[in-house]
């Protein structure tokens, strides 16, 4: 797995924060374990905020009850 980071800006975190991190491309669950695990320790992430990885192929939406 190859990670190219092509900026950076200054990430702050708050409690009831959520953290996404899209990547271009599919990921094996083995990588996105990896790739959760080296970016926690890179920025700095502390492990009680939620953590998620979508790859090319996965979305996420919230539809409210009718």
């Amino acid at each position: 797995m190859k990670v190219e980071i092509t900026e950076v800006q200054r990430l702050t975190v708050k409690p009831g924060d959520r953290l996404i991190v899209r990547v271009p491309g599919r990921l094996r669950a083995d990588e996105a374990v990896r790739l959760r695990e080296m970016l926690r320790f890179r920025l700095g992430i502390p492990d009680d905020v939620p953590f998620a990885i979508l790859d090319s192929g996965m979305s996420v939406e919230v539809v409210e009850g009718l």
